[in-house]
């Protein structure tokens, strides 16, 4: 899940996590920044999404494994190594949005919320 949030002050709180609750927003940077870019455009203040982080193979032909993918927690200069291990953040659902939970709406309203806030048109 990744959760972010603008507080009373103004500043942006942005949470990665696994499906386990550990934290993995540190691993991550380019998918906060991705998060971060969406929000701002779109000027929302609370979002929950729900997805998956893939990573892609060195040649960027193919998924990458799991395991891959977890390289990433075990490296110190996260930088560079989101260079050789680029990932992408996959979003199924959008479980809240600005002061509104959206997990008892249907799933179809849930996912034009996702349409509207990342897809390009």
């Amino acid at each position: 899940q990744i959760h972010y949030e603008i507080n009373d002050e103004g500043k942006e709180n942005i949470f990665i996590f696994s499906r386990n609750l550990l934290p993995l927003h540190e691993m991550f940077p380019e998918i906060a920044d991705s998060i971060k870019y969406i929000c701002a455009k779109n000027k929302i203040k609370s979002i929950i999404f729900d997805g998956e982080v893939l990573s892609y193979s060195h040649d960027q032909n193919n998924l990458a494994g799991f395991q891959e993918t977890m390289q990433r927690r075990r490296k110190h200069d996260i930088d560079l190594v989101s260079k050789s291990i680029p990932v992408r953040y996959v979003v199924f659902d959008c479980l809240y949005l600005n002061g509104k939970s959206y997990l008892y709406e249907p799933y179809k309203l849930r996912f034009e919320k996702i349409k509207n806030l990342i897809f390009i048109r």
